[in-house]
């Protein structure tokens, strides 16, 4: 019996829009902007910054839990010298309910992003981060339970709640209500009964931020920290950091159903946000982070569909782009780095001549957080594809790989994060710097991978 259920596409979008009022009258009337925000941090005009990344933390388990405990630690020791954090998705597992996001993730890692090991809260019930913290929705935030396990677990609702009251237990498994959990936790869903009556006030207050676009979210951290949709793009040292939730875009589109599997307006949000960006000089890079591993060479991902259809999708985001602002490959990156999880491992990659504007271009899986690690494929650390012609060329190389290794008794479970430097430079100057948690002989050890620059063109 299959326990989890996938909601389709327009369901996702829908719920999502219905959560954060997209384009409201009052939205609308103030001239807001609901896909950017600003990072109201007093340090947004930095030329040399850093940031860490994590994907895929899976705490679903004893041994999940430890590690989660140990990567929070670790994060410590970086947290106050860097600006902030980015989730490439699938914060929790097997689905994104409200008791694993708060009793779970915000747990293990209040410490990190909260204040002195708690998290403030306001009246809504809203969790604020001392520390920036960026994610972007996975497949797994966006996962329900089946029927049945989700009647059981609602009629056990007064039950549970008892039991929390009076004796602090937590116990069942609550929904994520097609990815509601997920906006309610993290984004700012203007839906709330309290905020009716005083939304125009509200969003004066919060949406004070000025860009090119409009007025925007102000993320003020310590103070007001939600997110304004579940994509969105912000600008923090010269450099434009685009938020992209791929799993409204990793289907094919149903040709009895046309355009309902594809989020078409993400697409085109994505494609002239990148357009505006080349046309703003004061723009110095471009930095794309999104779920799906359009790029992979680990075993479960080699030639997953979702993957290979979230890569055509970005192909053809990026070539339109090309186009419109006549760019010239032989200068600099169209996009100077994108980063994903989805795929349990980390692995730098660098695309080949792949006869579209993805060519030559830098990617970062970074889902090797806390979920169950996978080997490379065993083809190696050389991506081949199919083309249109019907002949296999190779389109991407694997420069390291980072996930399990190993069999029987010498197999190791090499989890990881990332620290990422920003120098002054265009395109800026970028140093990763991944860093290891694992378990030898039941103790955890942490361990730090050799610095590498990621390579221009």
């Amino acid at each position: 019996m299959n326990f989890i259920y996938d909601p389709p596409t327009s369901n996702k979008i829908k719920n999502i829009k219905q959560c954060i009022y997209w384009h409201h009258s009052a939205v609308i009337n103030q001239g807001i902007e609901q896909t950017e925000l600003v990072l109201d941090d007093g340090k947004n005009d930095l030329v040399d910054f850093s940031f860490l990344v994590l994907g895929d933390t899976d705490s679903a388990t004893e041994y999940g839990r430890e590690l989660q405990e140990k990567i929070a630690q670790e994060l410590l020791s970086h947290i106050d010298t860097c600006s902030f954090t980015l989730h490439t998705g699938d914060l929790v597992y097997p689905f994104g309910s409200s008791e694993f996001y708060l009793n779970d993730f915000m747990q293990l890692y209040r410490n990190v992003f909260g204040n002195n090991g708690h998290f403030q809260k306001t009246d809504e019930n809203q969790i604020i981060f001392n520390q920036p913290f960026f994610p972007i929705p996975g497949n797994h935030d966006y996962y329900d339970l089946t029927f049945l396990p989700r009647l059981i677990a609602q009629l056990s609702l007064p039950l549970r709640r008892w039991l929390k009251s009076q004796f602090g237990l937590t116990i069942g498994w609550d929904s994520s209500y097609q990815g509601k959990a997920y906006a309610q936790t993290f984004l700012d869903c203007l839906s709330q009964q309290k905020l009716k009556h005083n939304l125009a006030s509200y969003l004066k207050q919060h949406y004070s931020a000025e860009t090119k676009s409009g007025k925007c979210l102000r993320y003020q951290p310590g103070k007001f920290t939600r997110l304004p949709n579940r994509y969105y793009t912000f600008r923090y040292g010269g450099i434009d950091f685009f938020a992209l939730d791929s799993n409204t875009f990793c289907y094919a589109s149903s040709s009895s159903k046309k355009n309902a599997d594809l989020d078409i307006e993400q697409l085109d949000w994505l494609q002239q946000k990148l357009i505006d960006s080349w046309n703003n000089p004061q723009v110095r890079g471009r930095i794309i982070y999104l779920h799906h591993s359009p790029y992979s060479t680990e075993a479960s991902r080699y030639q997953q569909s979702e993957s290979i259809i979230v890569r055509r999708h970005l192909r053809q985001v990026f070539s339109n782009v090309a186009t419109a602002i006549n760019y010239s490959s032989d200068k600099r990156p169209l996009v100077d780095l994108i980063l994903s999880g989805h795929s349990h491992c980390f692995e730098y990659l660098h695309t080949l001549d792949t006869g579209y504007a993805d060519s030559h271009l830098n990617w970062l899986v970074c889902g090797g957080s806390g979920a169950d690690l996978r080997p490379q494929s065993k083809e190696g650390g050389d991506l081949m594809e199919i083309t249109s012609g019907g002949y296999v060329q190779m389109v991407a190389r694997s420069s390291m790989f980072v996930g399990r290794t190993g069999r029987a008794k010498k197999r190791r479970f090499s989890h990881s994060f990332l620290r990422i430097d920003v120098h002054k430079g265009v395109p800026p100057r970028l140093v990763v710097r991944p860093f290891l948690v694992e378990q030898i002989q039941g103790e955890w050890v942490s361990s730090a991978v050799k610095p590498f620059v990621i390579k221009g063109i």
